[in-house]
């Protein structure tokens, strides 16, 4: 199996063409268009781009996409998985003219590759499946729950909700648990969960807020991904920082 070897690069050059891609779709994404995910029974239209046009965001039910998930879901080309480089990012790249390198895949990177696919994922579903109780606590804190949704900030309805989820995307169990992602004290409606993402704005982690813990309770206020995960390297990820990045300007931490 092939991958490319300036990935990041191509991710990173592929995403503005989001709107590009819509457009050769038949879909005008200079007003509101309907959901593109298949579950999403959009009577009206609920969708726009976002500021940044590197997204799209569902009013109505909430999914965040990128370039990569609308060609999943207009084309049906994988979402995740071995076959996602070269029938998802290859024929963006070919489509957009952006030059790619390509190299074989050792079994460790393919394992890494899948690990930043299922963070994704799971980043996503947090966003957009918050618990009352985190709802709750985004009200308390004066936060606007869509400017969490945004940031990846949520919970999950319950882990047996969230494991199922996981399962219907194709990750087996021994996977998620071997990265970290099967969790139920991490993953839990009675957390809000925060998404650490990297420089490049991809998932990498997640560190949660306890919204039961009292003081001198035994169990932890807070509760992060392990060493475990093979992409989280915790004590190189500053929080946020791929949005600070595209601020521009000087940048003072």
């Amino acid at each position: 199996m092939s991958v490319i070897k300036n990935y990041e690069e191509v991710i990173e050059r592929l995403k503005p063409h989001l709107v590009d891609y819509l457009e050769d779709q038949d879909v005008n994404p200079r007003k509101n268009f309907s959901c593109l995910h298949p579950d999403h029974s959009d009577s009206g239209p609920s969708t726009s781009i976002m500021p940044d046009k590197l997204r799209a965001k569902c009013f109505g039910c909430g999914e965040l996409i990128d370039i990569f998930d609308a060609c999943h879901y207009i084309e049906d080309r994988p979402q995740n998985g071995p076959n996602f480089i070269m029938d998802n990012v290859m024929y963006l790249a070919e489509k957009f003219g952006i030059e790619v390198e390509l190299k074989e895949l050792t079994e460790d990177e393919k394992y890494r590759l899948e690990s930043y696919n299922a963070y994704k994922h799971a980043a996503l579903y947090i966003a957009g499946n918050p618990s009352p109780a985190a709802l709750t606590e985004m009200t308390n804190r004066g936060w606007d729950p869509s400017g969490c949704r945004d940031r990846l900030i949520g919970s999950v309805e319950s882990f047996d909700a969230y494991k199922a989820h996981m399962k219907e995307l194709g990750y087996t169990v021994s996977f998620l648990q071997g990265i970290d992602l099967m969790q139920p004290n991490l993953f839990s409606e009675n957390n809000l969960i925060f998404t650490v993402s990297d420089e490049y704005g991809r998932p990498v982690g997640f560190g949660a807020r306890s919204l039961t813990w009292t003081k001198g309770s035994k169990s932890p206020k807070y509760i992060n991904t392990s060493a475990k995960s093979p992409i989280y390297e915790k004590s190189k990820r500053l929080y946020n920082i791929h949005s600070a990045k595209r601020e521009g300007g000087s940048l003072y931490i």
